[in-house]
């Protein structure tokens, strides 16, 4: 067992090793723009820029840090560990330390680390002479013309439906697309997946929790209807209708009661929130908190539990508070809404990095409703789609003619510009009488240093020291009751955005926004149409680009959807690259079906809950992902005490992680293994879809899915975060804040800090805050099997799953059906049971010999089933 252990430990290890994507190199340059571009302008370019080159070093351009300075070139790439300017922002070396005074957060210094390890892409050219004029346009690039010839931009087609040979197989319009492209490589589609895997993997789609074992077993006698021994179908054909018609009713009815959950908004509220970079601090080098982050991480929640319109959703996250000011009845939903747009990352100290916020705002816009990378047009025409400069700041005067929050920096450590959410009448009157109540104490504060002046002026005494220092005391006081009132606002705001005095802007050169070029009308992106703001638009202009966004004939807007949809029930798009639409991202495997999913969406008032419907209820989702599927199942009923009885249908994996079973099964007459075989010889990859694809749960999923079966689970709707008061603010590069909040509720409602991951998200690869998270690549560590095994949460939560399958239960078989129930959604098979008995008596023996507790037995059995591949994955 020992070396079973050690070899599986290895094992981990090379899969960790292997497990990184070598980037493209478009995502290596996404990654220096987004991530190093905006470190190296706020901390390197000060003595290493165009004014002064320190050391002779430059890293203002690509050739300055390939030239290098006195000690010779920067960086190595691929070499970090080689490379000057990494060991200068270690700060290991006493005497060689980059910035020399203040160390960059760890973060920043992984950023670069990284950034050496993809082989340091540099898109910037030579930096400019001192005193250049406006460079001409770069020659690289495409045309408008040229880049409507790209599938992405040219109109959404309703598709007809392929002709099939097989007419009986699809269940709904989309299986026919699937199918046709499977028949004609010549593969056949897996058999259904059986009802257990089906009800298991439903309930994690939607909602990113387990199924109950009485939701499972609810479902089985739904979706087995026609196999009950009560009921007697009809010989041939009929019987096979019969037989479907059940398991679809029994389908349809489970989508139906998931969507209707509030926990399906808190599971697909996260994957937008993966999208729009969501997090709870503004990522500067202070990291300062946004208390007020909360309320539109809860906006995009409800929008989903109500099923929001897209085009609406889109609309009010970029526009909210301009449709608010529409309406006779203020909505402050409206005004939350923008919020998308404030949590934009902020940079630097004192009033930051505006220009910085605003391109981390276009940048967003872009990849998350368009599937286009914008901010390499910053600072040239993009090399590789239809988007040159004058687009880019097009759009920037749209966002610039806006106020976005300040949210506390070093130097200026309190917040500004949020906005209030209080009726005008209210708001007016409260600041009335918060002005009264700062005056009052404005008074106290002058009658206290009155006093103490008095006192310093009293004749000596033995009794004037103590009078001076209570006078001395009264003045603190007062004075800190005046700025904790100060700093508490008397209404309540919303971390969001408002119109500012709108201007067109003028292009920075080379990105520089101290070197401004020729002004660019704010209007659309010229290959999606180019509309200009209408000439009486007296606001930034934010309504026109969402409704521009929002129009049905964009071609980007609903194919990006509705392949994230996909993306999320399949574990992949049709597109691969769902955050990049453009010429050097992936084209779709299945064009037609994206063009009549997007014709979908829009047909049905782009409603998400629609799709998801019409995904779910595909018999292309419903395929199993494996070749177990003529394997038996043990029955279960809940109240069932004997495990003899057998149903036939799906198998899921056994969790062979702890109990090694590789027991072989006989084999039916057509063999789902040799199917499987045969299609995985032509279609490795799965590509064409012809089975289901086996995932690990994501890090939400996996620590919501442990509270749950534990019972441990706070199922309420997390709010405001217990932030430190306003008022205690002080938070510096060298005195960072940082926090960790830990509660009971599911995931999405953690803090999510910038500058330090949560421990558990960074372990089980969660969303990167700091940038549009499009995928989650799953890493396979031996650290998240050691949490799984040691962490003292895993403990707790184990602990009380363990008594939660004893309570009321003495039959230790039938406590371990319940566990197996809970965690697999099936009962032990006969091998299992006996293993895991025997396993639970060894154990108490062990404890037992050596004194110890023997209720430590259980705990330790549900360690095991809670670390199994069969727990942490979905079939």
């Amino acid at each position: 067992m020992l070396f079973q252990r050690l070899l599986l430990c290895l094992l981990l290890s090379l899969a960790g090793a292997v497990s990184a994507r070598a980037a493209t190199p478009e995502e290596g340059v996404a990654f220096f723009e987004k991530r190093v571009r905006p470190l190296l302008a706020e901390h390197c370019y000060e003595c290493h820029g165009g004014k002064k080159a320190k050391g002779g070093l430059r890293l203002d351009s690509r050739d300055g840090w390939v030239k290098g300075g006195d000690s010779g070139t920067a960086l190595l790439p691929g070499k970090p560990d080689d490379s000057l300017l990494i060991k200068g922002a270690r700060h290991w070396d006493k005497d060689f330390k980059m910035p020399p005074d203040n160390r960059l957060a760890q973060a920043q210094i992984d950023d670069l680390i990284q950034w050496v390890k993809l082989g340091a892409p540099d898109p910037r050219t030579n930096a400019p002479a001192a005193g250049a004029t406006v460079a001409a346009k770069p020659a690289y690039g495409i045309s408008v013309e040229e880049g409507r010839k790209h599938w992405a931009y040219q109109p959404v087609k309703a598709q007809p439906l392929p002709k099939l040979k097989d007419k009986a197989w699809p269940r709904n319009e989309l299986d026919h697309f699937t199918l046709a492209r499977m028949e004609k490589a010549g593969i056949t589609p897996a058999p259904d997946a059986g009802p257990r895997t089906l009800i298991r993997r439903l309930t994690f789609d939607l909602t990113g929790l387990p199924p109950t074992a009485e939701e499972t077993e609810a479902f089985v006698r739904d979706f087995s209807l026609s196999h009950a021994p009560t009921f007697s179908p009809p010989n041939g054909a009929g019987g096979k209708v019969s037989r479907r018609e059940s398991e679809s009713r029994a389908i349809a009815a489970a989508v139906d009661r998931l969507l209707a959950s509030p926990h399906y908004g808190e599971r697909w509220g996260r994957h937008w929130l993966d999208v729009v970079r969501y997090a709870d601090t503004c990522g500067n080098a202070s990291d300062y908190p946004v208390p007020q982050a909360y309320k539109y991480r809860n906006y995009v929640i409800k929008a989903f539990n109500e099923d929001k319109p897209f085009d609406r959703f889109i609309r009010e996250q970029l526009a909210g508070d301009l449709l608010n000011s529409k309406l006779e009845t203020p909505n402050p939903e409206l005004l939350v809404a923008p919020g998308y747009l404030a949590i934009a990352r902020h940079f630097g100290g004192g009033k930051g990095e505006p220009h910085l916020t605003i391109e981390d705002a276009i940048e967003n816009t872009g990849r998350a409703f368009l599937g286009l990378s914008l901010s390499c047009a910053r600072c040239h025409d993009h090399k590789f789609d239809p988007v040159a400069i004058p687009d880019y700041y097009a759009l920037y005067g749209i966002f610039s003619s806006t106020t976005f929050p300040h949210p506390g920096s070093e130097g200026m450590n309190r917040p500004k510009d949020l906005v209030p959410l209080t009726p005008k009448a209210e708001l007016e009157a409260a600041t009335k009488a918060w002005k009264d109540q700062l005056a009052a104490l404005d008074a106290d504060v002058k009658k206290a240093e009155a006093a103490k002046a008095a006192a310093d002026k009293l004749p000596d005494a033995p009794d004037k020291k103590a009078k001076v220092d209570a006078a001395t005391k009264a003045v603190t006081a007062a004075k800190a009751k005046h700025k904790q009132v100060s700093d508490t606002v008397p209404y309540e705001l919303a971390y969001a955005v408002a119109d500012a005095k709108p201007a067109n802007a003028r292009i920075h050169v080379r990105g520089d926004p101290t070197r401004l070029g020729e002004e660019v009308p704010r209007r659309f992106l010229a290959v999606l149409g180019g509309q200009p703001l209408p000439k009486d638009c007296g606001n930034s202009g934010r309504l026109e680009l969402a409704n521009w966004i929002a129009d049905p004939a964009n071609p980007l807007t609903a194919r990006v959807f509705v392949n994230r949809l996909w993306q999320h029930h399949f574990g992949r798009g049709l597109v691969t690259t769902p955050n990049d639409f453009g010429t050097r991202g992936q084209a779709p495997t299945h064009p037609e079906l994206l063009d009549f999913l997007a014709k979908k969406f829009i047909e049905s008032g782009w409603s998400v809950k629609a799709m998801h419907r019409l995904i779910l209820t595909s018999r292309t989702w419903q395929l199993a992902s494996g070749d177990e599927v003529g394997r038996a199942v043990p029955s279960a009923s809940v109240g069932r005490t004997d495990n003899s009885a057998a149903r036939s249908g799906q198998t899921r994996p056994t969790s062979g992680d702890f109990f090694l079973l590789f027991i072989p099964k006989p084999k039916p007459k057509s063999s789902p293994a040799e199917l499987f075989a045969k299609n995985s010889a032509k279609d490795p990859n799965n590509s064409l879809w012809w089975r289901a694809d086996r995932r690990r749960l994501d890090a939400e999923s996996i620590r919501d899915a442990l509270l749950h079966v534990s019972g441990d689970l706070d199922a309420t709707v997390g709010g405001a975060h217990p932030f430190p008061p306003v008022h205690t603010w002080g938070f510096t590069q060298h005195n960072q804040f940082f926090a960790n909040y830990d509660n009971r509720q599911r995931t999405v409602y953690q803090m999510q800090q910038r500058l330090r991951k949560h421990p558990f998200l960074a372990l089980f690869d969660g969303a990167d805050p700091n940038s549009s998270t499009a995928t989650r690549e799953p890493s396979t560590t031996p650290l998240q099997s050691l949490f799984m095994m040691n962490d003292s949460f895993a403990h707790a939560l184990a602990a009380k799953f363990a008594a939660r399958v004893q309570q009321g239960e003495l039959d230790e078989a039938r406590q371990v059906e319940r566990a197996f129930l809970a965690l697999y959604a099936r009962l032990p098979q006969p091998d299992e049971l006996a293993l895991a008995t025997d396993y639970l008596a060894n154990f108490r023996a062990k404890l037992a010999a050596k004194k110890l507790p023997t209720d430590q037995a259980w705990p330790s059995l549900a360690r095991a089933l809670l670390g199994a591949n069969e727990f942490l994955y979905v079939d």
